[in-house]
């Protein structure tokens, strides 16, 4: 997993690829849902609550259209979800009380980033393409 050598202060979302290379965005609350679609190269999304404060947006057709994502399911293992394999691209942000996707806040931005650290690669296998 390569963290951005410099990921901003301020609030953003990061979006974790299978090959591990993620990068921060900035939600655009009127155009979140367009933004996920854009960044998981996806149709459909589905959303795992890793927290109550803590959202990982992924491809609803993913185990079907793309390749295990190794971190993002090392991450998800980390916080509890050790049931499944995550697959294609992840978008990791936060939520309102209103349940709208945000950006996260600097203070899960620094727990996150201890968390993306000890997140260990395993060799999970690949989907059939079709």
């Amino acid at each position: 997993m390569h963290l951005p050598p410099h990921l901003p202060e301020h609030s953003f979302s990061l979006v974790i690829p299978p090959d591990g290379d993620m990068y921060p965005i900035n939600l655009d609350p009127a155009r979140a849902l367009e933004q996920m679609y854009d960044h998981l190269d996806c149709r459909y999304v589905d959303v795992v609550r890793l927290t109550d404060r803590l959202d990982m947006w992924l491809d609803d057709e993913g185990m079907l259209r793309h390749w295990v994502n190794v971190p993002a399911t090392s991450l998800a293992h980390l916080y509890g979800f050790t049931h499944q394999l995550y697959f294609g691209p992840v978008l990791l942000c936060s939520v309102d009380p209103d349940g709208n996707s945000i950006d996260l806040p600097a203070e899960i931005v620094g727990a996150l980033r201890d968390r993306l650290r000890n997140a260990t690669q395993q060799p999970y296998g690949n989907p059939n393409h079709t």
